[in-house]
This record gives structure tokens, C-alpha cells and sequence, in this order.
């Protein structure tokens, strides 16, 4: 006799309240597990954003304070070249690094946006306990034998 039909006969033969206790337990324990696993996951998450974000301020930062000196001499090259005309050089050269600023921050943004955070391992688990259940209980809908009483 294999382990698993031992089992099944065990859980036929059992009173109808241990094996509604032994399901109400199992769902305790599935649930508390769900929550845990909910929450590191949410953890783990809200520490990946976190830490996105600090590179985003970060660079961003050490990128300002490396293009001011940068922007200054652009600046001042273009007016040169432009006849003096250092205005209309610090209109063009503040346009193009807003482009390019804006389409950075675009990029991280979406990279951030297109982050999973709907907790997909405990959307796995729990479908998976929610078909274990549903399992256990059309287990124990099935027709059981006629139980045969032995006279001494």
C-alpha cells in the first residue's frame, strides 16, 4: 500500500470534525504564510524603487554639478562664434540639455513604471494553495464507502 492511499483511507475513515479542524488549520497557516511572503515581497520591491530613485538623484546631481562649468563654456564658445550674440547662444544651448534632460528622466521613469510591483510570487502561491483546497475539499465531497460493522 503506498503512502498517499493510506492517507485517503485515513482521511475517509476520520471524524468529520478533525478533518474540517485539519482544514480550517491549513487555511491559518496558508493565509499567515500568504501575508509573510506578501509583505518581504512588498519590502523587496518598495527597496528596489528606493534605490532607483537614489541613483536618479544621485547622478543627477554629480551630472549638474559636472555641466555648469561645461554649459558656461559652450555658452560662451557659441556666443563667440555667433558674433558676440551670447544670448541667443544660451537659449540654444539650455533647449538642447533640456532635451536631453527630459529624455534621461523619461527613461527612468518608465524603467520605474515597467517595475512588477503586483507581488507576482504571491499571486503564484496563492493560486497555487487556493487549487491545493480546492483539491482537499472535492477530496472530501467524493463518496465514501459504506462502512462494514464486524460482529464478535
Amino acid at each position: 500500500m503506498r503512502a498517499d492511499e493510506a492517507t485517503t483511507r485515513e482521511s475517509h475513515n476520520a471524524p468529520i470534525g478533525a478533518i474540517i479542524r485539519d482544514i480550517v488549520d491549513s487555511f491559518r497557516n496558508m493565509v499567515r504564510g500568504e501575508i509573510h511572503l506578501a509583505k518581504a515581497e512588498a519590502r523587496q520591491s518598495v527597496h528596489e524603487v528606493g534605490r532607483h530613485l537614489a541613483f536618479v538623484i544621485f547622478f543627477g546631481v554629480v551630472a549638474l554639478a559636472g555641466i555648469l562649468p561645461l554649459t558656461a563654456a559652450l555658452v560662451i564658445y557659441l556666443g563667440n562664434a555667433m558674433n558676440g550674440n551670447y544670448a541667443l547662444s544660451a537659449l540654444i544651448v539650455g533647449a538642447a540639455l533640456m532635451v536631453i534632460g527630459a529624455f534621461v528622466a523619461i527613461r527612468f521613469a518608465v524603467r520605474i513604471k515597467e517595475m512588477d510591483l503586483s507581488l507576482p510570487r504571491t499571486r503564484e502561491s496563492l493560486k497555487s494553495e487556493t487549487e491545493l483546497i480546492d483539491h482537499e475539499l472535492h477530496r472530501f465531497r467524493e463518496p465514501r464507502e459504506p462502512r462494514k460493522w464486524r460482529v464478535s
